[in-house]
């Protein structure tokens, strides 16, 4: 195996995601086993053998991210998610996921999209319409190939006396991933009266869980009855779009200091069983926020409430397990009519898995950088070409070359073997 850039290969070879390193021809150089499982393969069969021959049908970019479905036996086949950045002397390392539920679950999710009796629109991270539902096409006239692409903003779509509402609307649909809230907008439709409508906002990432796009419900308010038909409806889809973005969703009573947890991923999140309830920020603040975040807790909440907007606050607790897990949550602030802040709106994801993963990453990074940089052995990277790529000052010391030569790529490692 070629090394690793400094990372032990026990730790990689735990990692649950698949990883592998290819070399400049893109030979496999490195496979963990959770690759092998993945792309059902076995490393050592797979080591300086190229991509072509062993996964002839799946496409590895030099850099970059991509999704693919792969077909492994005509009963078997996974979608995979593959994200490539370049390694030293013209190699590249991917990370390989096998996404095939969640992309499953998506589908099931696009059909109901398709279905539902709401009136659906998502807009692409460029705040652009990307999907236009045919009960939206229903309630403002407009056809899906009128809009899809164009920003909201160009659409003759709200009412000019409802600017202030329309205003912050736009600015949720804005915040991308982190964005989550109810809003009441007054619309124009191309032929009729208009409309008013409540849109239920969710942020949607992908499946890297990256900026991707926001997905909105409407709710026809024009007439009571219809929208006390259809609430159940919103509601439920909206629990799916949480629950395949893994997020926990909540509300916090600010004057009264009591929570609502929305769905059982909250109480994954803090270990906590529905018997015991919610948490209330008492409760957070006393036995579940580590001692060392507190400080920094409260003085982001304050902030956050005069800026009506909680953005991916990051923080350590205290699980009833006994295990200190990590947290990222953001919300939205609701306030009353004289500007108290009334509520918070918010949605946590559990990020534990990611923190141990780079912190074991850059421990076993600094063990190795501290080994080579002692001085005390010899260290040398090679490819199988027998050239020497690079190595510190105690093996040039102890073949007898200098860094000049070797930056040259004057020393071959057969010639120094012997044979």
């Amino acid at each position: 195996m070629a090394a690793m850039d400094g990372v032990d290969h026990v730790l990689l070879d735990s990692l649950g995601d698949g990883l592998i390193d290819l070399d400049s021809s893109f030979r496999f150089t490195y496979l963990n086993p959770a690759a092998g499982a993945i792309l059902c393969v076995s490393p050592p069969d797979c080591l300086n053998r190229g991509v072509g021959d062993v996964l002839p049908d799946l496409p590895f970019l030099a850099t970059g991210e991509s999704l693919e479905r792969k077909h492994f036996s005509q009963s078997l086949a996974k979608w995979l998610w593959l994200k490539t950045w370049p390694r030293g002397h013209g190699g590249s390392r991917v990370l390989i996921r096998d996404i095939t539920d969640s992309q499953t679950e998506i589908r099931r999710l696009e059909f109901h999209l398709a279905n539902s009796p709401l009136p659906v629109v998502e807009f692409s991270d460029d705040l652009r319409i990307a999907r236009w539902s045919p009960s939206a096409e229903k309630l403002f006239g407009w056809k899906a190939s009128e809009v899809e692409g164009v920003s909201p903003r160009l659409l003759p779509w709200f009412e000019s006396e409802d600017s202030p509402r329309a205003n912050i609307f736009l600015t949720a649909l804005g915040q991308g991933n982190s964005a989550r809230g109810v809003y009441t907008v007054r619309h124009r439709t191309k032929a009729g009266p208009p409309v008013e409508v409540r849109w239920y906002v969710s942020g949607m990432p992908d499946s890297a869980g990256q900026r991707h796009s926001v997905l909105c419900f409407g709710m026809d308010l024009t007439s009571r009855l219809d929208w006390e038909r259809r609430l159940s409806e919103s509601e439920s889809r909206l629990r799916l779009s949480t629950s395949l973005a893994g997020l926990g969703v909540f509300e916090w009573d600010i004057g009264t200091d009591t929570a609502i947890w929305e769905n059982d991923r909250m109480f994954e999140i803090f270990t906590r069983s529905k018997k015991d309830g919610a948490i209330s920020r008492a409760e957070l603040e006393s036995s579940v926020i580590h001692p060392e975040d507190l400080a920094s807790f409260r003085s982001e909440m304050a902030c956050s409430i005069e800026s009506g907007l909680l953005d991916e606050m990051t923080l350590r607790i205290l699980r009833s397990d006994g295990e200190v897990g990590w947290v990222q949550v953001s919300g939205r602030f609701e306030y009353d009519a004289d500007g108290t802040p009334r509520k918070l709106i918010g949605v946590a994801r559990d990020i534990t898995s990611e923190r141990r993963a780079e912190a074991a990453l850059r421990r076993s990074e600094s063990r190795l950088r501290r080994l080579v940089e002692s001085g005390i052995i010899g260290v040398m990277y090679w490819d199988l070409d027998g050239s020497v790529l690079d190595a510190n000052n105690e093996f040039l010391k102890m073949v007898g070359f200098t860094r000049g030569e070797l930056e040259n790529g004057d020393i071959d490692w057969r010639a120094i073997t012997p044979p």
